[in-house]
């Protein structure tokens, strides 16, 4: 520094004398009327001034910049404050810009090295802040110092180079962290702060865990006038302990590491807590009851007897249940209470239709003409109701009456779909799918125009392809054209005024027409021309 000035203060004295031979010449010119001839010797003086002035102000630049930075370095560690630091690299880097505005400046090597100083030192900054947090512990800093190629002393490592840990040596100065360069270890440096953060958030929660159960105690009572004691956890203790697994697994989740044995010990003592919570009720119960039951002579004899025939009452009650499931399958789908309350109500069916949708698929309940006589099942998926073809006589054992039941609801689909496969070429589309009966309800019911509808174009898109391999080319073209006017069609019909159930049948339609003219599109995009094809049987397999 003092160098560079002393040199800057030469090239200035020679430069004056410089200066004056120059304004001699400029006059003797001037004399001879030849101005002109001095104009480029006058920018090149010009020139040098002006460099001479720029170079002692980044010179001075660089001895202000030096001299905040050797204070700094003084500094002890302990003492550092981040944020001051950080507003001072910010005042050094604008003293920088504001020198180096000239760009034969900016290109001198003065500059270069004092932008990247600065640069450098504010670069830094954030890092040294993040640093003295006080999350940063000292295997933070044996982490670092091998990230930077410096090893701490330690008696497991080999000393390739010693570096005071700044945990344990309050006597470190700034300088000495300087020295390591830790602006080149940036993204490094990031990655550990936040992770020394994150696993001082789950220290502090663990030490939390630690003294919320180092208090934590059962209350103490006794059973009514008894002396037997009974042990109770209060509820708020019991939400500490579901708070605190939550907690913990979110612990065990994360990409905290260094916690995690101690967090995987507190999660197994917080479960094998819960699960002395339950077995301590369990045997407290029975304890109660069991003090309860020896309180006159010879009533443990009688609790034997009765235990020993409840036995063979549910053993009797399982076979039952089970020749009842062979005789009617869908009962295996029930539970065994609600199979009870239907083979207890059977002969009465209206009791049992609470139970219809656990016995028979998309099956809300029946419709009865008299109380032993249906004549329509009703879905629980839009709330369709169906007529039977012939109503059927509920009589008998339940699960006999139930099987004629099934068959019914088998036979009266089958004909529903035979008939709505004869309507389907006698009308139009949109009155086919919202034909009524005389009573006002749709004559078919949605999945059953769903699935006819399925076949018809699976039927026409056949033929469209037979006819495109039998030499009618356009077969597609033209299967697409009609699809898109059906589509059309439907997508009006939204426009008008529609009850619930014809709106949400036509939605499914139009959801329908939209995947079948995608596509046919897609078989005309790709030339298929054969129901072999690969495109076409994709769309075939069962869904």
């Amino acid at each position: 520094m003092a160098n560079a000035l002393h040199m800057l203060d030469e090239a200035a004295v020679d430069f004056a004398k410089e200066d004056s031979a120059f304004k001699r010449m400029r006059h003797v010119a001037e004399i001879f009327e030849c101005l002109a001839l001095m104009e480029p010797s006058e920018k090149i003086v010009q020139h040098v001034a002006r460099t001479l002035e720029r170079l002692r102000t980044v010179w001075t630049v660089v001895g202000d910049i030096s001299r905040k930075l050797q204070m700094a370095m003084e500094l002890l560690w302990v003492d550092l404050d981040g944020a001051v630091l950080e507003d001072e690299a910010k005042g050094m880097m604008n003293l920088v810009k504001s020198a180096g505005k000239e760009k034969e400046i900016k290109d001198s090597n003065v500059y270069q090295g004092l932008e990247a100083l600065a640069h450098d030192f504010l670069v830094s900054c954030p890092l040294y802040q993040a640093l003295r947090h006080p999350s940063i512990q000292s295997r933070h800093w044996v982490e670092l110092m091998q990230v930077t190629l410096l090893i701490f002393e330690t008696r497991r490592l080999l000393v390739q180079q010693t570096f005071p840990n700044p945990i344990d040596h309050a006597e470190l100065k700034f300088a000495d962290i300087m020295e390591l360069k830790l602006h080149r270890f940036q993204k490094d440096i990031e990655d550990l702060t936040e992770r020394a953060q994150k696993e001082s958030q789950v220290e502090l929660a663990l030490q939390e865990v630690d003294a919320r159960w180092s208090t934590i105690s059962f209350d103490v009572t006794v059973y009514k006038d008894t002396q037997v004691p009974i042990l109770r956890v209060r509820d708020e203790d019991i939400e500490v302990l579901e708070a605190d697994q939550v907690m913990l697994q979110s612990m065990l989740s994360s990409r905290v590491q260094y916690f995690k044995g101690l967090s995987e010990a507190w999660s197994q003592k917080l479960t094998y807590n819960e699960l002395i919570y339950a077995q301590m009720y369990a045997n407290q119960g029975a304890k109660v009851i069991l003090t309860a039951c020896t309180a006159r002579p010879h009533q443990l004899q009688e609790l034997a007897t009765l235990t020993t025939s409840l036995q063979k009452c549910q053993n009797s009650l399982i076979e039952f249940l089970d020749g009842k499931r062979r005789l009617f399958p869908r009962f295996y789908f029930t539970s065994e209470a609600d199979l009870l309350d239907i083979l207890s109500n059977g002969g009465t069916p209206d009791a049992i239709t609470k139970h219809l949708s656990k016995v028979f698929l998309a099956t809300q309940t029946f419709k009865f003409d008299t109380p032993s006589t249906i004549t329509h099942f009703v879905s629980n998926v839009g709330k369709e109701t169906i007529r039977f073809v012939a109503p059927v006589t509920l009589s008998g054992k339940v699960e006999g009456y139930l099987t004629d039941a099934l068959n019914g609801m088998k036979l009266t689909l089958k004909e529903n779909i035979k008939s709505t496969i004869r309507r389907y070429p006698q009308l139009s589309r949109t009155d086919w799918l919202m034909s009524r009966t005389n009573d006002g309800a749709l004559l078919d019911a949605a999945q059953v125009v769903l699935l006819v509808s399925g076949m018809e174009y699976v039927k026409s898109v056949e033929a469209a392809l037979v006819g495109v391999g039998s030499g009618h080319v356009s077969a597609l073209s033209e299967l697409l054209e009609k699809v898109t006017i059906q589509l059309n069609d439907l997508i009006k019909l939204t426009r008008g005024s529609l009850h619930d159930e014809e709106r949400q049948r036509v939605m499914c339609m139009i959801t329908m027409d939209a995947h079948s003219r995608d596509v046919i599109q897609s078989l005309i995009s790709q030339h298929v021309t054969s129901l072999a094809s690969f495109v076409w049987q994709a769309q075939l397999k069962p869904r």
